[in-house]
């Protein structure tokens, strides 16, 4: 089931990178492309909270941490392979290109985490 989730979760990082790249492409309002992220993270923390109940706090964070590894390296992929434009301050494996990789996987990672947190809470509150 844990493998179903993050392949779930892995097609809606796919399909909120290349929404964001999308929206980008055809229009240059910030909004708009601020709408597409808040989207992207209020649907993975609803698959979140509707997906991860029946876990506990270990499996919880490794969800968290494979996670937010996958949606580096769908940025990643997606943004060197298909619209360099995505990364195109950044020279491949420098130290600054791994900087920001550890930026992301640290955001993404606190994101996750927070929700399986609050889920976790929030059953152990219902258990009571």
């Amino acid at each position: 089931m844990m493998r179903k989730l993050i392949l779930l979760n892995s097609v809606l990082q796919v399909t909120g990178v290349l929404g964001f790249i999308l929206v980008s492409n055809l229009l240059a309002v910030v909004w708009l492309k601020m709408a597409i992220l808040f989207l992207f993270f209020a649907i993975s923390g609803i698959v979140i909270l509707k997906a991860l109940p029946k876990y506990e706090m270990k499996q919880s964070i490794a969800f968290s941490l494979l996670s937010a590894l996958t949606f580096v390296i769908v940025y990643q992929v997606i943004g060197f392979v298909f619209y360099p434009g995505l990364v195109k301050d950044v020279s491949p494996f420098s130290s600054y290109h791994l900087f920001l990789s550890s930026a992301v996987f640290l955001i993404m990672f606190i994101f996750y985490n927070l929700c399986c947190t609050l889920l976790f809470f929030k059953k152990k509150g219902t258990e009571s």
